[in-house]
């Protein structure tokens, strides 16, 4: 008869952990996340934006100002009147601003929150446009 002693290691054990289940799982919430930002709105508003022929992509790492066909002035989506801009921009420290006006914009109102932007201490400041 054979003898069993304590060093008998069983070869069909395994003491690895796998882990397929969570790669997978990684997987399906990278593509959900994909998939969600490609369909995100990046205006709140309705704007009827300008169009231009030499349109480029927008800066990544920038604030948003829009202005709404009322002359009505949002930052980041929330409404902000235009004597609290500078203050507003200035706490948010971007180093870009990308301002999206509508097509019925006053060009006045445009200058004023381009010079508020400005004295904010931000050094470029962008007009979003559409691609022709």
């Amino acid at each position: 008869m054979r003898k069993f002693d304590k060093d008998f290691n069983d070869e069909g054990a395994s003491a690895e952990i796998n882990i397929s289940p969570l790669i997978d799982v990684i997987f399906i919430l990278l593509i959900f996340f994909i998939v969600t930002m490609s369909f995100s709105n990046k205006n709140a508003l309705d704007l009827d934006v300008p169009s231009a022929d030499n349109s480029g992509a927008l800066p990544a790492d920038s604030a948003t100002v829009e202005i709404d066909g009322g002359g009505k002035i949002y930052v980041g989506g929330q409404p902000c009147p235009i004597s609290a801009l500078s203050l507003k921009i200035a706490r948010m420290k971007p180093s870009k601003v990308v301002v999206y006006a509508d097509k019925s914009t006053r060009a006045d109102l445009l200058v004023s929150v381009f010079d508020e932007v400005k004295s904010a201490g931000v050094k470029s400041v962008f007009v979003a446009t559409v691609k022709k």
